[in-house]
Parts: structure tokens; sequence; C-alpha cells
């Protein structure tokens, strides 16, 4: 059976409100694959911390600990194999080092077990999935005749980034995926997609904004959070009949 290793990191923020789209659409389509799927979080005794981020004035991001009874929720939606909750010091920028430790927990466990994970997914509680992610739509789009020559090989380092290209900037680099660090997925251990140099990065037809977003603060009511996805499909149903039509 293939397996798959799902990294959670950074500051859990809204879990409560994304916890229930990260299984429906993440862990049970790709266990519909095949997969035999083990989750991994590293986070913060924080909900959420704004320091080095540019949102960082925003007084909605004030910092609300996390009591016992939320990190035993926390363990009891994921179910992970392993997980770390610690304390994030006074004016640290977390996002890489929540990242090195779920990776470091994940490979201890991994070699303690004697476990090889063939893909490592990467994304962070406070992501809300609208679609399906399934990881072997992506690989078998290398079956097309056109892109077979450049079929991943067994040896190589692959990075399968989701991104929101040209929102911020009028150009496209491989070398900094636009919110690249919110959802990817590879066939070894990484650090965040702009951050890697020497592995392939390829760009899926997932997109931040379209097929997910970030529900970023608990200042975000519920009934709005599923207000601005209903809104965010109805656009989408929109966009597909429009296509249909021209098709027609």
């Amino acid at each position: 059976m293939k397996r798959l290793a799902i990294c959670l990191y950074g500051h859990c923020r809204t879990f409560e409100l994304t916890y229930q789209n990260f299984f429906k659409f993440v862990v049970d389509e790709n266990k519909l694959d095949g997969y035999e799927v083990d989750i991994f979080f590293h986070t913060w005794d924080l909900y959420h911390d704004s320091f080095g981020s540019w949102h960082k004035h925003n007084s909605f991001f004030n910092k609300i600990p996390l009591d016992e009874t939320e990190k035993q929720k926390l363990y009891n939606i994921y179910k992970p194999k392993s997980f770390l909750i610690e304390h994030l010091l006074e004016g640290e920028h977390g996002c890489n080092v929540s990242l090195d430790k779920v990776n470091a927990i994940r490979e201890k466990y991994s070699k303690e077990n004697k476990i090889h994970y063939e893909y490592i997914l990467y994304t962070r509680m406070d992501v809300m999935f609208l679609y399906s992610f399934k990881i072997n739509l992506f690989l078998q789009s290398y079956n097309h005749v056109e892109l077979q020559n450049i079929t991943p090989k067994d040896n190589e380092k692959f990075l399968f980034v989701a991104n929101n290209a040209f929102t911020r900037f009028k150009i496209l680099d491989p070398r900094y995926p636009n919110e690249g660090d919110l959802l990817w997925f590879s066939n070894f251990s990484s650090k965040r997609p702009h951050l890697e140099n020497d592995c392939n990065i390829v760009f899926i037809d997932y997109r931040i904004h379209n097929h997910c977003y970030i529900s970023r603060a608990n200042i975000l009511s519920e009934e709005n959070i599923w207000r601005r996805i209903d809104e965010q499909q109805k656009h989408i149903e929109y966009c597909n009949t429009l296509l249909r039509k021209k098709d027609l």
C-alpha cells in the first residue's frame, strides 16, 4: 500500500472551522486512491501571532493562548501519529521553525517504525479546502504523451505546489511560487517551496482563493465563513457555465 504523510505546521488558528473540509477533501479523497494516510502536526501554544507577517499591525491577531482543553481537542480531531505543541518565543517568526519541527517528528517516526512515505503533503490548519485535492490526479498528468519525456524519475526530487500566480506580481517565476507555502506535496522532506533550490518545482492546478482559501482569523464567524464558501462556489459554477456555453 502507498503511504502519504500529511504535515500540518504553523498556528492552528481556525482549525475548528476548517478540519471537516480538510478530512473530506484531502484525507478521505487520497485514502480512496489507495493511500494509507498518517498525520503529523507541529503548532504553537497560541491560536495565532502576527509577528513578522504582513498583517502584524492588525489588532485582530491578538495572542490568544491554547488551553489544555483545546490542545486535547487538536489531538482528538487530527489523531496524529506524532505531534508537538510548543511555546513561540517573543519576537520569533515561527513559520520556518514549525515546518522544521514537523519534518523532524515525521522523520523520527518514520525511522523508528521503518516506514517509507511515497509522498509528503504540507499544509496549514487554517486552510479551508473547497475542492478535492487528489495527489494521483496531478501525477497522472505526466501520462500525457507530450509530458512523458519529463516524467519524474525515482531518484529525482519533485515538489508539486499550489499557488496564486499573478495576484501580487506581474511575473511568474518558479523560484517563488506565490503563496506556495500554503499547500504543496513532494517526494522528499522539503522546506517551503520558495526556499528549495535543488529540486524540480511543478505548478499544479489547485489555486489559492479558488480551490481553497485562508481562514486566517477567529474574528470570522462560522456563518461568515460558510457565506464566503457559498459565494465562492456560486462564482465558480457561473464561470463553468460560461465555459460550457463557449464549447457549445
